[in-house]
C-alpha cells in the first residue's frame, strides 16, 4: 500500500477516530519504524486501532492513562507529536 492509501484506509475507518493529521504522523511513523527494522510493514488497520490512541491534548492523554506527566508517559509508551495532538502506543 502507499502512504495515502494506508492514511486513507485509517481515516475511513467507521470504529475509529483518525483526523488526517494524526494519521499521517502515525503511517509515517510506521512507516520510519520499517524502515529501520528493514522489515515491511503487514497492514492491520484493526490491530492498529487497538494499538495506537489519538488524543487532542497531552492533558487528554494523561488523564486516559492515569499518569501526571509528559516523562511517565514517553517513559511507558511510543508518543507521536503532531499539529493537532499526539499519538499514544498502548501499553
Amino acid at each position: 500500500m502507499t502512504t495515502e492509501q494506508m492514511i486513507n484506509d485509517l481515516v475511513c475507518d467507521e470504529y475509529a477516530n483518525w483526523s488526517l493529521e494524526g494519521a499521517r504522523a502515525l503511517v509515517e511513523y510506521l512507516e520510519e519504524w520499517s524502515d529501520m527494522a528493514e522489515q515491511p510493514i503487514e497492514w492491520d488497520r484493526v490491530a492498529i486501532r487497538c494499538d495506537f490512541n489519538e488524543y487532542k491534548t497531552l492533558g487528554a492523554a494523561l488523564d486516559d492513562y492515569g499518569l501526571e506527566s509528559r516523562y511517565e508517559l514517553e517513559h511507558n509508551a511510543v508518543v507521536i507529536e503532531f499539529d493537532g495532538g499526539l499519538i499514544v502506543q498502548e501499553f
